[in-house]
Parts: C-alpha cells; sequence; structure tokens
C-alpha cells in the first residue's frame, strides 16, 4: 500500500479536507504490545498516511515539537513499518482531537461508547490488559463527566 497522500497531491486543503470528513482511518490492527497508543498513531499517520508532524499535530491538537519526539521514540521501538493485516475496526482520526482526553483515553472511550465493546473486547484489540482498559476509560469517563 503505497502512501494515502499522494492521491492527494493536489492540493494540501484537499487532503486535510478528507482527513475531516473521516476519510481516512487508523485499522485496529496497528496497536501492539510494543508502542503506546500515541506512539502507534503517530508512527502510522507518518509512515503508513505520509503526513508532516505539523498536520499530525494539527488532526491531534498537540504539539508538533512532541510529535517528533514520540515518533523518535517508536521508530527506535518498532524500526519496521506497519503493515495493515485484517482489521475490525477503522478509527477515525478525528476522535483523537479531543485534547480533554489522552489519546489512548479518546480510544477507548471510543470503543466503549459508539461500540459498546467490553473491556475484555478493547484489551484485545489495543493488546492492553482489562485493568488497564477498565481504568482507562473509568478516567475518560470522569474527565467528560459522563457516569
Amino acid at each position: 500500500m503505497g502512501y494515502i497522500k499522494k492521491d492527494f497531491e493536489q492540493s494540501s486543503l484537499k487532503f486535510l479536507e478528507a482527513i475531516k470528513k473521516d476519510k481516512i482511518s487508523i485499522p485496529d490492527s496497528v496497536f501492539s504490545k510494543k508502542l503506546t497508543a500515541f506512539e502507534t498513531l503517530v508512527k502510522y499517520l507518518k509512515e503508513n498516511i505520509g503526513l508532516s508532524f505539523s498536520e499530525i499535530a494539527k488532526l491531534t491538537k498537540r504539539d508538533a515539537r512532541n510529535m517528533w519526539h514520540t515518533y523518535d521514540i517508536a521508530k527506535k521501538k518498532l524500526k519496521e513499518r506497519f503493515i495493515v493485516k485484517e482489521y475490525e475496526f477503522l478509527i477515525p482520526i478525528s476522535i483523537f482531537s479531543n485534547r480533554k482526553l489522552s489519546i489512548q483515553e479518546n480510544l477507548v472511550f471510543y470503543f466503549k461508547e459508539e461500540f459498546k465493546l467490553s473491556y475484555h473486547k478493547i484489551a484485545t484489540l489495543i493488546h492492553r490488559d482489562d485493568r488497564t482498559i477498565w481504568t482507562v476509560y473509568q478516567k475518560a469517563r470522569k474527565k467528560y463527566g459522563t457516569k
């Protein structure tokens, strides 16, 4: 699979518009034990989608310098590029722009609220412990003010 961004090379504006409309998503199969959710997101968007650090920063509403640092760490932990295998869910990039929540909290909250998945199912999808998922979801709920 080539860079998705090349399909939109006529205009960066068209590319950013496609992202806003959730035409570009993250497959659940890229998450692993080796990388944090944030590292996975940055590495996937940089290497597989072809976004710049500033574009990733705009999408996630985070500092561009943090993107470079996170990518550098992720690259050291996992040198090879993600090979997208079969996946169950495609996660829209837009969910990661909520600054109230961390990247992992956004991800867990999305799976729990949108698909009503069990803690165990979410844990299996993103390769984390069930108890970690429960804790992350509880923190996200408190930040959102939902019960």
